[in-house]
C-alpha cells in the first residue's frame, strides 16, 4: 500500500512541475550580459533535468510577449536592468511571481554608495570610502589628497552600480589612481573609492 501511495505522490509532483511554466530570464543589455547568459543556461538545463516545464528568455528582444506566457520568472540577470529593481518592477506590474529580492531591496543593493550610507546610518562597520560623481567635476589633485588624508592606500576603485568585478581596480599609489578612475567611469558616472581590505572573499547565495 505504501508503494502505491508513494507512486501516486510522485505522479502528482510530476504533474505540478509540468503545470508550472518557468521562464528563465537571462542576458539583458548590461555589461554583464555574457555572464548572465551562462548563468541562465545552467539554470535552464537544471530545471529541465529536474522535470520542470521551463523556457529560456533572453531579456533583450521581444521578451514582453514571452513573459505573458509564464507562471514564474527565475531571474538570472546580472547588473543594470536586472539586479537594480527594473525587471522586478515590470514583473510585479504583470503580476508574475519571481525569484530573488524585490524592487526596493534590488535597487538599494546594486547602489554601492547608497548601501554604504545605510550601513553607516545603522552603525554597521564598513571600509572608509570616497564617493565621486563625474557630473560634479573630478579634480584629480583633490582626489589624491582625500585618499592620502582619509582612507590611505591601497584602495579599490569601482563603478557605483556594476557587478562581476567589471571596471574594478586595486590601486596602490597616486600614480595608478587616474587610470583606475577612467576605467570605472566607462561604466558609471558615479564611482566609489574604498579602502582595500586584504583577505578571503566569500560569495554567499541565499535561497528562501
Amino acid at each position: 500500500m505504501s508503494d502505491i501511495l508513494e507512486k501516486f505522490e510522485n505522479l502528482q509532483v510530476r504533474k505540478k512541475k509540468k503545470l508550472l511554466k518557468i521562464g528563465v530570464i537571462a542576458g539583458g543589455i548590461s555589461s554583464e550580459r555574457e555572464i548572465s547568459l551562462l548563468t541562465g543556461k545552467n539554470i535552464y538545463k537544471s530545471l529541465l533535468k529536474s522535470g520542470y516545464n521551463a523556457v529560456f528568455i533572453d531579456f533583450k528582444n521581444d521578451f514582453y510577449s514571452k513573459l505573458k506566457k509564464i507562471n514564474l520568472a527565475f531571474l538570472a540577470l546580472h547588473g543594470r536592468y536586472g539586479e537594480d529593481g527594473t525587471v522586478q518592477g515590470l514583473l510585479e506590474l504583470m503580476k508574475i511571481p519571481y525569484t530573488g529580492s524585490g524592487v526596493l531591496g534590488s535597487a538599494i543593493a546594486i547602489n554601492k554608495i547608497l548601501s554604504k550610507k545605510i550601513l553607516e546610518y545603522e552603525n554597521i562597520l564598513t571600509p572608509k570610502y570616497i564617493a565621486l560623481d563625474s557630473n560634479d567635476g573630478l579634480d584629480l589633485k583633490k582626489i589624491k589628497s582625500l585618499i592620502n588624508k582619509k582612507i590611505f592606500y591601497p584602495v579599490i576603485v569601482k563603478p557605483n552600480c556594476e557587478g562581476s568585478t567589471i571596471g574594478v581596480n586595486i590601486v596602490n599609489n597616486n600614480d595608478q589612481i587616474k587610470q583606475a578612475i577612467e576605467d570605472a567611469l566607462k561604466y558609471d558616472n558615479k564611482i566609489l573609492i574604498e579602502k582595500y581590505i586584504n583577505g578571503r572573499e566569500l560569495t554567499v547565495s541565499i535561497i528562501g
